[in-house]
């Protein structure tokens, strides 16, 4: 019912599946049908089973008439009687009251119904967007649903924050926190005499972020390069391969003796990573190179001979969306490393996308770390080459890490067999065992996008993107090959 509703004015389906979606709901309505469900939703519920079966239909018809009414869909008379007679909890109504009805707090309903949608945006579900203001914050599980939209907190939720909500929230909540204070409705954090642990290491953080004026965060960075792309699309600095050196630069700095540790990795938000301000300069300094204009030469030897380059800040926040889970053992080497490359591979997204925004869904912890979706979206939606591609990949798809299980111990599959290939994953990313290897990925891609990097007129820079037709077709070729085959 739920997900029919929103089919019957959704334009971006087929006309037959709106009507589909139309005779669905107008089936539910039927008379006889009508009058068979409400016999039964009125009945006793002896066990387990039919409670929660009566509860969803509960909230899927509270859903269906809702949307319907905000659509402004025409017709569905024997539905909207149907929830006359039967009366379900609206969605308007308190949290207290589907409790009572459900068994369940509004919440709970908010993620199912947003789920049985498929909604796995960045911004909270359209059910979320209805029912936020009927959360109630002290309850558990309501409070779980509201963290979905910190950006988007209604105010008696964005009030119960600052008095109360903030002493249930951990330090590696920071980045949830730092986004709700970039929002419409920031909840105060000056309400306590001696702030929570989490306030306390933002506002430190924030304090050196001020005081470094020849510094910005990767967060700054990007949105400057949104404004810069809307006057100049083809600016270098806001390429593909600007993207790659940041995190060249960094993965430089914990491999240089002496240098970063590599428990930096854990603390990959982007706004611990620090940039150089003058990379905003509208030009070049004069009396260096002979055009006074970003060209791709001019640039690429300013962001690679930066001095002081890219760095970290000191008093880093952290984000258990993209930190190490706390579970792996720290002496799982090789879990510890692919919890590490998942931290590159999402400051390396973020980079090339110009957004560091997280889907809502992973503001509830445990969900984070869902990346499959939302990674697989985000690669469509953007122009890249075949080998950020593929680091991207290695880093963040669940696919890579079973891949490179069977490359590491291939005699636990095939046994005593020489098995030189495996046909379903030789277009796979490539094994990335290291910082080493990273770093070696990385430099093999920005050769690769150096060979498609020309110059028109007036010295103008273009970027064509090298993509292997091989790997979009997912035949079995070795993608290492990519830059010998045609």
């Amino acid at each position: 019912m739920a997900t029919a509703a929103f089919d019957v004015n959704n334009q971006r389906i087929l006309q037959r599946q709106r009507t589909a979606a139309n005779f669905y709901l107008n089936s539910i309505g039927d008379k006889e049908i009508h009058s068979t469900l409400a016999s039964m939703l009125k009945g006793p519920t002896q066990d387990v089973a039919s409670m929660s079966a009566r509860a969803c239909f509960y909230a899927a018809l509270a859903c269906a008439v809702d949307t319907l009414n905000r659509n402004g869909a025409h017709g569905h008379e024997g539905l909207k009687a149907l929830a006359v007679q039967v009366r379900p909890p609206s969605l308007t109504a308190a949290s207290s009251i589907w409790n009572k009805s459900t068994g369940f707090p509004i919440g709970v309903w908010t993620h199912w119904l947003d789920g049985v949608l498929r909604h796995d945006g960045i911004d909270p579900g359209p059910i979320w967007k209805v029912t936020a203001p009927q959360h109630d914050p002290t309850v558990r599980l309501d409070w779980e649903s509201l963290r979905k939209g910190p950006r988007s907190l209604p105010i008696r939720q964005a009030d119960y924050l600052a008095r109360a909500g903030l002493r249930t929230l951990s330090k590696t909540d920071a980045g949830w926190l730092l986004d709700q204070q970039t929002s419409t409705q920031p909840s105060d954090l000056t309400v306590f005499s001696r702030p929570p642990l989490v306030v306390r290491r933002l506002r430190r953080h924030q304090k050196e972020i001020a005081s470094k004026k020849d510094r910005l965060t990767a967060l700054d960075w990007v949105d400057w390069l949104n404004s810069l792309v809307a006057r100049d699309p083809y600016d270098p600095r806001a390429s593909e391969w600007t993207a790659l050196e940041i995190l060249r630069q960094l993965l430089k700095r914990i491999r240089e003796f002496p240098g970063l540790e590599i428990t930096v990795l854990d603390e990959l938000h982007p706004a611990n990573v620090l940039l150089p301000r003058a990379w905003l300069s509208e030009a070049p300094a004069p009396g260096i190179f002979v055009e006074a204009r970003w060209t791709w030469e001019t640039w690429k030897h300013v962001a690679s001979s930066a001095k002081p380059g890219i760095s970290l800040t000191r008093f880093p926040i952290q984000d258990f969306r993209r930190q190490p889970p706390t579970t792996i053992d720290d002496n799982d080497t090789h879990a510890r490393w692919r919890a590490r490359l998942r931290g590159c591979g999402l400051l390396l997204l973020g980079l090339v996308k110009r957004d560091f925004r997280l889907p809502a869904a992973w503001n509830v912890r445990g969900l984070e770390r869902d990346t499959a979706r939302f990674v697989k979206a985000s690669l469509e939606e953007i122009p890249l080459s075949s080998h950020s591609h593929a680091i991207i990949e290695a880093a963040l798809l669940p696919r890579s890490a079973e891949t490179a299980v069977m490359r590491m111990d291939p005699w636990a599959f095939f046994g005593d067999q020489n098995v030189t290939s495996i046909n379903d994953t030789t277009t796979d990313p490539p094994l990335i065992l290291d910082v080493e290897g990273l770093s070696e990925a990385i430099v093999n891609a920005q050769r690769t996008l150096a060979s498609g990097q020309i110059s028109v007129l007036d010295h103008a820079p273009r970027q064509l993107i090298p993509m292997n037709v091989i790997q979009l077709v997912g035949a079995a070729v070795d993608l290492m090959d990519m830059d010998n085959d045609p």
